[in-house]
């Protein structure tokens, strides 16, 4: 969009069958990249702004331990579960109520190489799905 016009974007939650609308702006500079496969550009559920706060998966890259930072406004039912590439379950992080700042943790040593996805659920809600890359 060399021209100067507004672009929007809407996210669509598969789950809950509702569209969000994305309150973020980017300045466009052309020929200039935004984000990759590995650090994708992020944009927060602005339908829940208040509640939490979830952070990027770091190191990401990882071997064999990653993590992310959830803090939470209030107590709150929070399921991390991690699957692979495949779509199979792996592990559940966690399963139960949280407050405040909670750093999460998976020690993925019994795990292959490959592609991972942490499913974050919030009260029944899924608010993100961080793609981690475990290199052995």
């Amino acid at each position: 969009n060399d021209e100067g016009s507004d672009l929007t974007f809407r996210i669509y939650d598969n789950i809950s069958g509702d569209y969000m609308d994305v309150d973020k702006s980017i300045a466009f500079v052309p020929d200039m990249r935004l984000g990759d496969g590995f650090s994708p550009i992020e944009f927060n559920n602005v339908e829940n702004p208040d509640n939490y706060t979830i952070s990027s998966a770091y190191p990401n890259p990882f071997n064999p331990v990653v993590n992310f930072d959830l803090d939470l406004n209030g107590s709150q039912h929070v399921l991390v579960k991690v699957y692979n590439i495949s779509g199979q379950e792996v592990a559940v992080l966690q399963d139960g109520e949280l407050s405040g700042f909670n750093k999460i943790t998976w020690i993925a040593g019994n795990q292959s190489s490959g592609i991972y996805f942490m499913q974050v659920t919030i009260d029944g809600q899924m608010i993100a799905n961080n793609k981690v890359i475990l290199i052995k």
